[in-house]
This record gives structure tokens, C-alpha cells and sequence, in this order.
């Protein structure tokens, strides 16, 4: 059974490499009694597949990933919530077919806020320069003393949005600067979807993400 769920880290959570989130999920839900599926071969491993990775310290307020297990039911949801460490939250679960994920992961959407908020028309002049090394631009808007954007190629990362805004003497370090991914998805119309359609069946309570506008 492989089911989809979009997850949520904040707080000291955030520090959680994305490489060891997998062990994180694959250990909670042991503890909820789940019965995981396992890759074949010489070191079979649990089959966990997330979206792109975030730096350490971003927080992620709607990451997606996919696991696959024997069964599953509502009971078994509930339990597997409760045994999440302390920062990282489930927001939905639920069973699918069809594309893999990564095909799913089209936009990402994120907020930018400065120490120095002077210095968000520059932030935002880099950004709309192309030169912020990050995937292509699809929006940018400025909302009160925040920057909210959306990226294509969410895998690049925004490492290398932060290497551009030191570069640009903006800010001199991490921090000097609170960034927060959104939500990864894909486009629909001018916004992006937190859920990935109707093979997913997931509603969450939160606003889409504009494109063109702030949440």
C-alpha cells in the first residue's frame, strides 16, 4: 500500500537533516506497530521517498513524502501522529496510485523576512534579477515586511539564494534572516496546490500559495 503525506517541521525540528528524515519516519512508525514495505536487494531499507531537501534550520510548514506499508487504517494514523518527535507533524495521509512524487514536485513557495527589512527592495531586486541561484521565478510579491515567492526546480535549493544575498552584502549571514518554504506542489492555474490533485484526495487548512500575490 503506498500512501502520500504532507508533513510539517518547525522549531528545533527544522535542524533535522533531510537526509535522516526517512530513519525519523521509518523509526515513528515502527512505534505505531506499522508494518513497512522494504527495498529488494542486498541492504533492504524501508520505502520512504520525500520531496526536495531543505537546508538545515529552514522550516517546512507543508513537505510531502510517500511511504509504503502492509495496511493501514484511521486508528493506525492517530497512533503514528502521536509518536513523531517533538517540531515534526503529519498533516494528512492518504492512499494513492499513479506518478511518482517527485513528478509532483513542480513549485515551491516560500516567505522571506529580514533583521534589516530596509533592505527587502534589494532582496527583491535580486530575486527578479535571475541572479539569486535559485530555479526559474514564477511570482514575487512583497506583504507587509515579508517577501513571499515561488520557485520551479524546488531541488536547487535556497542554500544558494542565501550564498546570493550575502554575495550582495544584503545580509551578512543566516542570521540575519528567517526563511520558510511553504509548500511544494504543482501549478494550478495561478497558484500552488498544497494537495497533488484528486489521486490524493488531501485537504489541508491552509490558503493556497499565489503565484502572482501573497497568501
Amino acid at each position: 500500500m503506498r500512501l502520500r503525506f504532507l508533513f510539517s517541521k518547525r522549531d528545533r525540528a527544522a535542524f533535522l537533516p533531510h537526509v535522516e528524515l526517512p530513519k525519523v519516519f521509518a523509526r515513528s512508525l515502527r512505534r505505531a506497530g506499522v508494518l513497512l514495505c522494504h527495498t529488494e536487494g542486498f541492504s533492504p531499507r524501508p520505502k520512504i521517498s520525500l520531496g526536495p531537501a531543505l537546508p538545515m534550520g529552514v522550516p517546512a510548514l507543508a513537505e510531502p513524502g510517500e511511504v509504503w506499508v502492509e495496511e493501514w487504517n484511521q486508528e493506525t494514523s492517530d497512533r503514528w501522529k502521536n509518536c513523531l518527535p517533538e517540531g515534526v507533524s503529519v498533516l494528512a495521509v492518504q492512499e494513492v496510485a499513479g506518478p511518482a512524487l517527485h513528478t509532483l514536485c513542480e513549485l515551491a513557495a516560500y516567505r522571506l523576512r529580514l533583521r534589516n527589512p530596509e533592505r527587502l527592495d534589494d532582496a527583491e531586486r535580486l530575486l527578479q534579477s535571475g541572479e539569486s541561484g535559485l530555479g526559474a521565478l514564477k511570482g514575487c510579491c512583497r506583504k507587509a515586511e515579508a517577501l513571499f515567492f515561488s520557485v520551479e526546480t524546488p531541488e536547487k535549493g535556497v542554500g544558494n539564494l542565501v550564498k546570493a544575498l550575502i554575495g550582495a552584502e544584503i545580509v551578512a549571514g543566516w542570521d540575519d534572516l528567517f526563511l520558510v518554504r511553504l509548500c511544494v506542489g504543482r501549478r494550478e492555474g495561478d497558484s500552488v496546490s498544497f494537495d497533488f490533485g484528486e489521486e490524493c484526495g488531501i485537504s489541508l487548512p491552509f490558503p493556497l500559495v499565489n503565484v502572482g500575490g501573497a497568501p
